[in-house]
């Protein structure tokens, strides 16, 4: 296993036209294999063989077309890490959740997908884990849908040294099972109507009942999708609560 730094699958080239980047830093994929499916991971890495932190991030259903994506990757290129996006949902997953009837039956299939999905980010990390470069602390992130394996990839993980999730949650089907969480950062909208933030207080609650810490970062008058948004001073500074909370965690524990 190896990244590709010259040759990058077209649906990956469109995606990343327009992006910014960090200065040096250069996209490049990685090709991955669950025992159900092959995926791609999108790497931006700083130039250099010295170890650094790596943020993996899980995107929201729409997968990583906003320019939000492009802003917190270079932002968090320039405090000193790598950030790996993880292409977990694939043309079938799109398929069925864009037909699905209700949210009784998305939710149904989240379940269905959700092993598969969790993981791919262990593969990643089984994956970087074999460089020298990714010695060092490792973290993830995920956004609406994308909360929902980085939770539960991260649930009782010695691997993962710190979580952040926007508008999403933990699988109801994992709660029973967790017996530890790593340090956890909550992004919401106060008026998230997907992920309302009670399930935010919940999570922070659950967590330091483990023992463990979690902090929460509320905007007020914010919907769900608020972190995507562009010109949005909120979803700015939402950024940079993320960028700080890995920095912190990741090259400072």
């Amino acid at each position: 296993m190896s990244f590709k730094n010259a040759i990058i699958p077209l649906a990956l080239f469109y995606l990343l036209v327009g992006w910014c980047m960090a200065p040096g830093v250069k996209a490049a994929t990685l090709n991955l294999a669950t025992s159900e499916r092959e995926f791609v991971v999108t790497s931006f890495q700083i130039p250099g063989a010295a170890s650094r932190p790596a943020v993996l991030v899980l995107s929201g259903a729409k997968g990583y077309k906003a320019n939000a994506y492009s802003r917190l990757a270079a932002a968090l290129n320039s405090s000193g890490i790598d950030v790996f996006l993880i292409h977990y949902i694939s043309d079938a997953d799109l398929a069925v959740m864009e037909n699905a009837g209700s949210a009784r039956v998305r939710i149904a299939y989240y379940a269905k997908r959700m092993p598969d999905w969790t993981a791919m980010v262990r593969v990643t990390i089984d994956a970087l884990r074999q460089q020298p470069a990714y010695q060092s602390g490792i973290g993830v992130l995920g956004i609406s849908l994308g909360a929902m394996p980085a939770m539960a990839a991260s649930a009782n993980s010695a691997s993962i040294d710190a979580v952040a999730v926007v508008d999403g949650g933990l699988p109801a089907s994992f709660k029973s099972r967790v017996r530890l969480m790593p340090p956890l950062l909550l992004i919401w909208g106060s008026d998230d109507q997907v992920f309302p933030l009670t399930t935010a207080t919940k999570l922070r609650d659950f967590t330091r009942t483990l023992g463990g810490t979690a902090e929460m970062h509320v905007y007020r008058e914010e919907g769900h999708a608020f972190f995507l948004e562009s010109n949005n001073s909120n979803a700015a500074a939402a950024r940079r609560d993320i960028v700080d909370f890995f920095s912190t965690r990741l090259m400072h524990p």
